[in-house]
């Protein structure tokens, strides 16, 4: 990855020692999200150098800011993870911003013009999960209509953590309570009725990774859509021939020490035609692997008794 940094980088700061795998802030129970941070790190970095090399600077701007949004989600939920059981009060807010800058990050397509009003959040909330829906479906893991409602309003919740009353269970369809909180009231809970970060990171803030990523793909890479740019393409040309050369042999290399499903490989800015190694053929079929399902069993649990005060 670091051949994909500009050039003004510094190996001594935090994008450049943060890789996902060598950090330990992720649970064990939370191995998905160590593969959707490493894949916002990639496309963080694959698109600031696609900026680089674009001259149309409007189309370079757009690209710049989904970039910058994408490593700083990494950055919240790694700080979000980290401290949440000492300070969950700063937790939950690290949580908010991790997933407000990936709803941030859509506007590069969903806001192509600086007079215009941006989208509602809502609905921003909405096309990142419809564009998730089919590759999670698609991967093996459990995504039907009931879990995406429900990802889909928890993450609003959770983003609007201390700026409304709705924080964090407000929704009778999953027998929650009703009880308003505040991090006056989150700073007064037992701990031991606290859920940890991931169980919210898997259940919410995954499909929106997934669906982000995708759209990346679609708006920047996929010649069927998005912006038609002789600038562009142009661009797009000599990155993957940098990218093929110079950064792909170390994905590789990581797919085989880091095992890598198969539904992160596929959100990869260039896919690999072959993978040497002993990789085992399990890693390449539709993934359903209990480490890494979707656990809303264990979210309902908390929304259902866990967390009051």
């Amino acid at each position: 990855m670091e051949g994909l940094l500009m050039d003004d980088e510094l190996p001594n700061n935090w994008f450049s020692t943060s890789n996902p795998f060598e950090q330990e802030c992720y649970f064990e129970e939370d191995k998905m999200s160590k593969y959707a941070d490493m894949l916002l790190m990639l496309w963080a970095a694959f698109l600031e150098r696609l900026a680089e090399l674009c001259n149309d600077k409007e189309i370079s701007k757009r690209i710049l800011a989904t970039a910058h949004d994408l490593a700083s989600s990494v950055a919240f939920y790694q700080g979000a993870t980290d401290i949440h059981m000492r300070n969950p009060v700063v937790g939950f807010a690290n949580f908010r911003d991790s997933l407000k800058h990936l709803v941030k990050s859509s506007l590069a397509w969903n806001k192509r013009e600086e007079d215009t009003l941006p989208p509602l959040q809502y609905d921003l909330i909405n096309q990142i999960m419809v564009t998730a829906k089919p590759h999670l479906k698609e991967s093996g893991l459990e995504f039907n209509d009931d879990t995406y409602e429900i990802s889909k309003h928890h993450a609003g919740s959770m983003i609007d953590y201390d700026k409304n009353s709705t924080w964090p269970y407000h929704e009778p369809i999953i027998k929650a309570k009703n009880i308003l909180k505040q991090p006056h009231d989150i700073a007064l809970q037992d701990f031991n009725k606290i859920p940890e970060i991931f169980v919210f990171g898997q259940t919410i803030r995954i499909p929106l990774v997934v669906g982000v990523v995708r759209n990346c793909k679609k708006e920047w890479l996929d010649d069927s859509r998005g912006e038609k740019s002789i600038h562009l393409e142009a661009a797009k040309a000599r990155l993957f021939a940098e990218y093929i050369a110079e950064v792909q042999p170390g994905i590789i290399e990581s797919i085989e020490t880091n095992q890598w499903p198969e539904w992160a490989i596929q959100l990869l800015p260039i896919i690999p035609e072959s993978i040497p190694g002993e990789i085992p053929d399990s890693f390449f079929e539709p993934y359903s692997d209990e480490d890494y399902e979707l656990d809303f069993n264990e979210f309902y649990e908390h929304l259902d008794n866990e967390f009051e005060p």
